[in-house]
């Protein structure tokens, strides 16, 4: 009887443990009781797929079944909202109301914090260029708008530069199939015809032979995200 008690224990725990579905914990500082809606995205639109009652600033999303991977929307009042990557089932977060991107933090999901991680840095990137574009619009003379495009340029270098650094650190984690995926084609330098002319049409050819090159059509996660309409 004690063993069979015993058998019947433990298969209980290890079904809890192991048992299939999704449990996404989540605490949003200064966010006052409303309800959530976790989205996601699919054929350039987004679907709603699960909502929950945010109190006190925290709230959770569950279910029986797992997500499909992909990324997903959490929606809030008054059209904000923020990205998660769903690849793990079972995470949390915490963030704050007034700076969900910055303050975001995660246990358990190492997607996610890659994915943070690349989200912050884009984010003071573009707090650099922002001001420069305003001051190009605004210059008088073409010599000072040219002055400063070349230091748009430079930040635009840097960025395409972090997305190597951000594939080499992290080569396995699925937003880096996303930055691959979004890479643009290296077109080789146009070589010349029999008559020693440069081959005519040859970079548009070329670009639409190895425009899908870097995406990943194995990877059904694909299908839940915005890049194949962005």
């Amino acid at each position: 009887m004690k063993k069979f008690l015993l058998i019947v224990c433990l298969s209980v725990f290890f079904t809890a443990s192991f048992s299939q579905g999704y449990k996404i914990k989540g605490e949003i500082k200064n966010m006052q009781d409303t309800t959530a809606i976790l989205a996601y995205y699919f054929g350039g639109k987004q679907y709603a797929t699960d909502t929950t009652d945010v109190v006190k600033g925290k709230l959770t999303f569950s279910g029986d079944k797992e997500l499909e991977g992909g990324i997903y929307l959490v929606v809030l009042p008054g059209g904000k909202y923020f990205e998660l990557i769903i690849s793990e089932q079972k995470f949390s977060f915490t963030t704050d109301k007034n700076d969900l991107v910055q303050s975001m933090r995660f246990q358990n999901s190492r997607e996610n914090t890659a994915f943070y991680e690349y989200l912050n840095y884009i984010t003071e990137k573009q707090n650099e260029v922002s001001p420069l574009k305003e001051k190009q619009s605004n210059a008088k003379s073409e010599e000072e708008k040219e002055k400063i495009q070349q230091e748009i340029a430079k930040v635009d270098e840097g960025v395409r530069s972090y997305r190597n650094i951000f594939n080499n650190k992290y080569p396995n984690v699925f937003f880096s199939k996303i930055i691959r995926a979004t890479t643009d084609i290296k077109i080789p330098e146009t070589p010349l015809d029999s008559t020693g002319k440069p081959k005519e049409n040859f970079q548009f050819y070329y670009y639409k032979r190895h425009f899908w090159d870097n995406m990943d059509f194995s990877d059904q996660r694909m299908l839940r995200t915005p890049i194949f309409f962005n």
